[in-house]
């Protein structure tokens, strides 16, 4: 996964590994400690914003045209959930 001059949010497609979720989560806490974007910057809301996306997450991907199984999560689907929660009422 190639991180460089690619915002947040563009780069969960790529993660695949272990690894690359790391990275990821390393990112999100820098995002986190910019909160430009994040409307539930609390725990609770985060967690409120997670269940929902959680439970939304099939129509996310079918938005998307992405054909991906939400039954079996994958480290880019974690990746997603978590930067969803971000924003997600």
């Amino acid at each position: 996964m190639n991180t460089n001059s690619k915002a947040i949010e563009d780069i969960t497609e790529g993660i695949q590994t272990k690894e690359d979720f790391e990275s990821f989560l390393l990112l999100l806490i820098e995002d986190l400690k910019k909160k430009s974007d994040w409307e539930n910057n609390n725990l609770e809301s985060y967690l409120r914003g997670l269940y929902g996306f959680v439970k939304d997450i099939s129509g996310y991907y079918k938005n998307l045209r992405e054909n991906i199984d939400t039954h079996k999560p994958s480290w880019r689907i974690l990746a997603d959930i978590l930067l969803a929660a971000r924003v997600y009422e």
